[in-house]
């Protein structure tokens, strides 16, 4: 019986194997070195792989598009709001759980398996033991702040059901985190169309099950309820990527077990560990910042609900061009370290550069002409929602080009520093202001006041890179 078992546990393994195609050997990494010419040059975004990428960010689209569709089916438009406000809440916190290494495991770990280096092993062993730190000091700081809102219940000064669900889904940070780093470390190992489909469709299927559940079990959701649901899906998440960690990479997994020499650790590990962070919180932080000001600031309790519905709907412009520049990423990495002076990768650029542009422009013109059918679909058809969702779908687009390039070839390029700088003073200028113009100007001006600081950001790094580099790294 249990030779049965084993054997069907080796075919499991060798099936998902043949389904990724990819092997888990640091020397049959996924990114192809950069020393590819012809035919070989043009498979980089051939027309299966860019269709292959699409059509994961098609499907994540798709079922995001139906979570948000079940869940204002399922909850009033207050609700929507604070479920959402409180997700973005638990993202950014689990995004400063990692304190950068987000950028810092790409980096190294992608440079290390490319090169055949058994650094990594040396990495993943710093990195787990640094993630450790970091998780225990945040689950001591939070135990003791709940046990403080405990005592000042019981003596009169706080309600907990006064508290936004934000706070008590923190609880489930650390999964978040965790389940952060797993993906992270498929996309560094070479399974790139498993990390699009863990990222991407993997989380907002397990949403929309558990929405399918609390429909069942809690028809009419308290707070609690609410808060309930949060944390089993970020639990739900991290178990589900951690099974997919231990099936596709258990190779590389007993490696890092079995090192036995002294542990290396390289200093440049932990340098801009603080830039890298703002970096990560790039497209979290600013949303996060919008939606709590106007659940504390703004005049109408509908606002975060309609704001958070914008921000879904669009967010097909962000996942488009996060699935498809990660397949030139060490075409692009040579030739920002050549100055812009290798052809083929440039020829390969422009070519990532109009596929995204295309689809695109293909993407905002079904919001323009049919905006007003796809919101009727979430009963909140209306003249200003319309305007919002085609502001966002700007501010989407901006967004969605500048994170996935712009910022890695800046990264490359050793100026982290900078964006890191330029990232934090966008931040504060969000966190200064988006109160102050919810309070007394208007909802629909935050949103005009975001895209703003957004296309300023995009100006000053692109000016930047064109600086360092000299070539335009948008050009078509």
């Amino acid at each position: 019986m249990f030779g049965m078992v084993f054997y069907g546990y080796r075919c499991f393994i060798n099936r998902v194997r043949q389904m990724v195609k990819i092997k888990t050997s640091a020397g049959d990494h996924h990114y192809a070195d950069h020393h590819t010419h012809g035919a070989a040059l043009a498979s980089v975004l051939s027309f299966t792989k860019v269709l292959k990428v699409t059509a994961i960010s098609g499907c994540s689209y798709g079922i995001g598009f139906l979570l948000s569709y079940l869940l204002l089916r399922y909850l009033n438009i207050v609700q929507y709001g604070d479920v959402m406000c409180a997700k973005q809440v638990l993202l950014v916190v689990s995004t400063v759980l990692l304190m950068g290494t987000k950028n810092v495991s790409k980096r190294f770990l992608i440079t290390y398996l490319h090169d055949g280096s058994p650094r990594y092993k040396d990495f993943i062993w710093w990195h787990f033991s640094y993630l450790m730190r970091l998780l225990l000091g945040f689950s001591v700081l939070y135990s003791l702040s709940v046990l403080v809102f405990i005592f000042l219940e019981s003596v009169g000064y706080v309600d907990f059901h006064h508290f936004h669900i934000a706070y008590w889904s923190l609880s489930s940070a650390p999964f978040g985190a965790f389940a952060m780093i797993l993906a992270i470390y498929l996309l560094s190992f070479g399974y790139v169309v498993l990390y699009d489909f863990a990222v991407q469709v993997l989380q907002n299927v397990l949403w929309v099950l558990l929405i399918a559940y609390w429909m069942f079990w809690a028809p009419l959701p308290s707070g609690w309820d609410l808060i309930l649901f949060l944390v089993v899906q970020s639990v739900l998440f991290f178990v589900v990527l951690l099974g997919f960690c231990a099936v596709i990479l258990r190779d590389p997994v007993r490696q890092v077990l079995g090192l036995s020499d002294g542990l290396f650790v390289d200093g440049q590990w932990q340098h801009h560990r603080f830039a890298s962070l703002l970096i990560d919180l790039y497209s979290s932080l600013p949303v996060m910042i919008t939606l709590l000001a106007l659940e504390i600031f703004g005049a109408s309790e509908h606002a975060v609900g309609h704001f958070s519905l914008a921000i879904s709907l669009t967010s097909l412009f962000y996942i488009v061009p996060s699935a498809i520049y990660p397949l030139i990423f060490s075409h692009l990495d040579h030739l920002v370290r050549m100055q812009g002076k290798d052809e083929d990768a440039l020829w390969l650029l422009r070519r990532a550069n109009r596929i995204v542009l295309l689809i695109m422009l293909m993407i905002f013109a079904v919001f323009m002409f049919f905006g007003h059918t796809i919101l009727q679909l979430f009963v909140s058809d209306s003249s200003s929602m319309y305007v919002l969702l085609l502001l966002f779908s700007g501010l989407s687009m901006l967004g969605g080009l500048y994170y996935p390039m712009l910022n890695f070839a800046l990264i490359s390029q050793g100026d982290s520093s900078y964006i890191g700088m330029i990232d934090l003073a966008i931040y504060v200028a969000l966190l200064c202001f988006i109160p102050v113009i919810a309070s007394y100007v208007g909802s629909i001006y935050c949103a005009y006041f975001y895209a703003a600081v957004l296309f300023i950001q995009f100006m000053l790094t692109n000016q930047r890179f064109r600086q360092k580099s000299g070539f335009f790294i948008f050009q078509l």
